[in-house]
């Protein structure tokens, strides 16, 4: 994060400083569901070696914005993107206001994910490069709840 005027002034504010590979601990109240998304994080920020203590906060967030994502989408598969509304004139499709959650959130959660490293510009930024791996679980899609297969 860049440094603040105030920062710079009162002399608070450090350059260089190198903070320890590390992983926040987790809020006592998450629940079995996000303390999985939580721990999934952690395991590939930890290992990308851009998670540190002091990122509690963020991770934090991404997890509720997981959990909210994965909820309303829930609810967007059981009901579908539109419904049908009754008013004075008649019935009237209308969209799922689920869908406006999916959206929010699903903007919430790349920018997040930009901020961690998870997406592949945000690695080249950092200068991480990928090596091959075996085909195996698809994190996006257990992070997300989704049921494709």
């Amino acid at each position: 994060m860049p440094p603040t005027p105030g920062g710079i002034t009162s002399g608070t504010w450090r350059k260089g400083i190198e903070l320890p590979v590390e992983r926040p601990e987790p809020p006592a109240d998450l629940s079995p569901e996000a303390r999985a998304i939580w721990d999934r994080l952690c395991d590939h920020t930890e290992y990308l070696g851009v998670l540190s203590r002091v990122d509690g906060l963020a991770l934090f967030l991404m997890v509720q914005s997981c959990m909210m994502y994965r909820r309303a989408m829930d609810i967007v598969r059981e009901m579908g993107i539109t419904y049908e509304r009754q008013t004075p004139r008649g019935p009237v499709r209308v969209t799922n206001p689920a869908v406006n959650i999916v959206d929010r959130t699903h903007k919430q959660i790349l920018e997040m994910a930009n901020q961690f490293g998870l997406t592949p510009r945000s690695r080249r930024a950092l200068g991480i490069k990928l090596q091959p791996h075996e085909a195996g679980d698809d994190d996006l899609d257990w992070l997300l709840g989704s049921t494709r297969n």
